[in-house]
């Protein structure tokens, strides 16, 4: 007799809970908040395991059922929709935004809730300057103010704190520029947590001056710290010297393995060449390849919606380069892992595909306004 167990692959696993969830739906009018907050989850799950589209289709389900309840589905649908607006979908930043809005009034003391609605609101702004829209003074203000509450609620949020001394240091005062607001939230840093307040000093530099030199500085005069030398390494890509940005990569993934990531920027700058100047693509795309190929099998295993975004863009090489066959395969192996794979040139933000309840905290701080 055959004995042999038939193994059930994840993803389908959870299609049955969904679909027994689905079912009870059609029965129950009004759901408990732990039931919704483990369809959240659930749907999450389905996410994560290529299933997009059943993972939407379970939490609109939900939210129809009773808006009233279920902070963290509706934060769960709001970043559906925006996976899904990554991956080549219409922006559906206002429908974003409004689901941000009902997980922040279900529970107004959320400090993971208030962060995505801010965010949410600061993306639409960022369109808004990026396309010079009408609203862009009022759509920054508004994304200004909800940062601001989320100091509030926790003062030491040093990756916000930052992000507000970029606004207020870069932007003219009309999209609410404020160099003295910028000021005051460096120094705050500078005393709380000494690299962020290399972060905030960084970000308030002009054009002017070189950032390589700030962090060469910071390097020789701060105790070692990999960070450190990624940023030094970032400052390097900008001024397009990736041969001196390399050695301070390696040494920050050989310290920690979990900067592989780090592999991708390298591939974006060889990216970024081709797109400036494509008589540099003949020699940029096999150098962005190879670090790609160098990300895929590297350790730890990268999350799958990043793994989909590396072999997207090999896809879009190969068609730069008139292989069909072999664009329509890499496409077809990205969209098995994530069918709304990211389209955009720059990295997702992993707070996005993070447990829906946990709060991402980078440790970190990128600029909206730099590509590195």
């Amino acid at each position: 007799m055959n004995t042999q167990k038939t193994r059930i692959h994840p993803a389908w696993r959870t299609l049955i809970c969904l679909f027994s969830m689905l079912l009870l739906l059609n029965f129950t009018s009004s759901l408990d908040a732990q039931f919704k907050e483990e369809s959240a989850r659930a749907a999450y799950e389905l996410r994560m395991q290529g299933e997009i589209l059943y993972a939407a289709a379970m939490l609109d389900k939900l939210t129809q059922q009773n808006k009233t309840e279920g902070g963290l589905v509706m934060y769960e649908m709001a970043r559906v929709r925006e996976h899904q607006s990554l991956g080549g979908a219409e922006w559906a930043g206002r429908m974003i935004i409004e689901q941000a809005q009902w997980a922040v009034s279900q529970d107004p003391q959320n400090l993971l809730f208030n962060y995505y609605d801010a965010q949410a609101r600061f993306g639409k702004a960022y369109m808004s300057m990026m396309t010079d829209g009408e609203t862009a003074g009022e759509d920054i203000r508004d994304a200004v103010e909800k940062l601001e509450k989320v100091l509030e609620m926790d003062p030491d949020f040093h990756e916000v704190r930052v992000q507000l001394t970029e606004i207020y240091s870069q932007l003219p005062g009309d999209l609410a520029g404020d160099p003295e607001k910028a000021d005051v939230h460096a120094s705050y840093l500078e005393k709380k947590d000494p690299y962020f307040g290399m972060l905030a000093r960084a970000v308030m530099l002009p054009d002017s001056l070189s950032r390589v030199e700030f962090w060469n500085e910071k390097m020789e005069n701060a105790e070692k710290d990999t960070r450190i030398g990624v940023k030094l390494g970032k400052a390097y890509l900008l001024d397009g010297k990736v041969e001196e940005a390399l050695p301070l990569f390696e040494k920050a993934m050989k310290a920690d393995p979990a900067n592989n990531i780090l592999l991708l920027h390298i591939a974006r700058y060889h990216m970024y060449q081709a797109m400036w100047d494509q008589s540099k693509a003949q020699g940029a795309i096999p150098l962005a390849e190879e670090a790609i190929g160098q990300y895929l099998v590297s350790q730890p295993e990268p999350i799958a919606p990043y793994r989909a975004w590396a072999l997207g863009k090999l896809a879009m090489f190969n068609r730069f380069e008139g292989n069909q066959e072999e664009f329509e395969r890499l496409n077809k192996k990205a969209s098995e892992l994530d069918p709304a794979f990211s389209k955009a040139t720059g990295l997702p933000g992993q707070d996005l595909y993070t447990p829906p309840g946990e709060l991402y905290r980078s440790g970190d701080y990128e600029s909206f306004l730099r590509p590195f």
